[in-house]
């Protein structure tokens, strides 16, 4: 489970790096909407982020098929954001590595 360190690590520098995104991610990345709930690629980022919050203390006080649950929303809500935030559409490595490994990461280990 220490794989849980480098995923946060790569969030929290998604997070700082959306400070000042290029013009080019936030025309092509950021301002994509899903069309099954309406929401754009930071409103699925922060309700992914808040899933997984609410996870914790469900799954901690052993409400297994409540956290099962909100794992599968957690899930979806993951995906969806890839489908939109991947390496495909960023322009450079830093791009890649500052925007999308953490939810590259995140999707990869919940899958």
């Amino acid at each position: 489970f220490a794989i849980w360190g480098f995923i946060y690590l790569l969030e929290l520098v998604l997070v700082f790096a959306q400070l000042s995104p290029s013009h080019h991610m936030e025309e092509r990345v950021f301002s994509l909407t899903c069309p099954l709930t309406g929401l754009n690629v930071r409103e699925r980022l922060m309700a992914a982020f808040l899933a997984n919050g609410v996870w914790l203390p469900i799954f901690n006080n052993e409400r297994f098929w409540a956290a099962l649950l909100v794992m599968f929303v957690y899930l979806a809500l993951l995906l969806s954001t890839y489908k939109d935030l991947n390496v495909a559409r960023t322009s450079s490595f830093v791009e890649a590595l500052t925007l999308t490994a953490g939810i590259a990461m995140n999707t990869s280990w919940i899958v």
